[in-house]
């Protein structure tokens, strides 16, 4: 029946009965919120690394076409849920790098190039992340779910947008908290399953049938592996 699939629960029910549901939609609001407020508020600190703001934002401008278009691969090849971590990781560690006085290399400084990719990083992970979410979330909730994260996306934009008062005053804090952000982000995902191979759920209680199918799926492939390694009787 529809109500034994879950299609018609709601409101304070899905917190009962489909706790994995719920915990992957918190976290799919904190990583809209941060790559929310990293992408506008990087983009807009963008153009206060140089004095010359044009050349500043043509470069950022630059950086996101190209970014969009390295991002294809990993996508392809590693799944949307470890490209998004590979483009966390990589804004992380662009703005810690930025942190620290590094001499110029071949006439580069070592800050802005951290700076074009960490602007490039967060752009491909705002493009990953709309996929993510798509493969992740049930059909049936997928358009009040995107709904919550772009809410959630809004909100970051706006005090994102607000930081570069922040980063014109202290550079290194506002550096400190884009880090700190992404690095989150990073760490989260760990905890969030993988969407490649597996068919996007319908119903909410296919999501808890996913995680669980998922590791028996490892289980199988481990004692597989286990019986081809152990020595015949």
């Amino acid at each position: 029946s529809t109500q034994s699939t879950g299609a018609e629960i709601t409101g304070i029910n899905i917190l009962k009965l489909h706790p994995k549901f719920v915990r992957e939609l918190l976290i799919l609001i904190v990583l809209w919120f941060v790559v929310g407020f990293s992408y506008y508020g990087f983009s807009y600190s963008f153009s206060a690394l140089s004095s010359h703001i044009a050349l500043s934002t043509t470069y950022g401008a630059a950086g996101e076409i190209v970014s969009s278009l390295l991002s294809v691969a990993p996508l392809l090849i590693l799944g949307r849920k470890w490209s998004c971590q590979l483009f966390f990781l990589a804004a992380s560690s662009s703005f810690v790098v930025m942190m620290f006085p590094f001499p110029p290399i071949g006439g580069f400084k070592v800050q802005d190039l951290c700076a074009l990719l960490g602007n490039m990083a967060v752009s491909a992970a705002f493009a990953s992340l709309y996929l993510y979410t798509f493969e992740l979330t049930p059909t049936t909730h997928r358009g009040r779910i995107f709904n919550i994260c772009q809410f959630a996306c809004r909100i970051g934009s706006f005090l994102g947008a607000k930081s570069i008062t922040l980063y014109t005053s202290n550079r290194h804090v506002a550096l400190l908290v884009f880090a700190v952000l992404t690095g989150l982000c990073f760490l989260l995902l760990f905890i969030m399953p993988r969407t490649k191979g597996i068919p996007t759920p319908d119903v909410p209680i296919e999501v808890e049938r996913r995680s669980t199918k998922y590791r028996m799926q490892r289980k199988g492939r481990k004692d597989q592996e286990e019986e081809v390694a152990s020595p015949s009787g």
